[in-house]
């Protein structure tokens, strides 16, 4: 566990590092936590809400720290309307997921 601020707060979160953890994050589980995915080089990374059963607010961050890009996130359903990515307008070495 980790504890990362976001906005003033401080957030305890997993730590999410190897490519499988990254790639299955909180898909399929009832388990609600905070996670901290710590990406292996700065990129535009792509994040969706696949097989999700919670929202989500999903923070993406510069090699700094600094704040890129944020979304409120929901879980995807049947309808195709609900099916979309979340991608940061600049590149991104860390990412924060916190419940909301």
């Amino acid at each position: 566990m980790v504890q990362v601020k976001y906005e003033g707060k401080a957030y305890e979160a997993e730590v999410v590092d190897s490519m499988w953890s990254i790639s299955k994050g909180l898909s399929f589980t009832f388990r609600k936590r905070n996670m901290f995915f710590i990406m292996p080089y700065e990129a535009k990374w792509s994040f969706w809400m696949f097989g999700m059963f919670f929202p989500l607010k999903i923070i993406f961050m510069d090699k700094n720290k600094d704040v890129i890009d944020e979304f409120d996130a929901k879980p995807m359903g049947l309808d195709p309307r609900t099916w979309c990515t979340y991608k940061p307008a600049r590149p991104a070495k860390y990412v924060l997921e916190i419940l909301i």
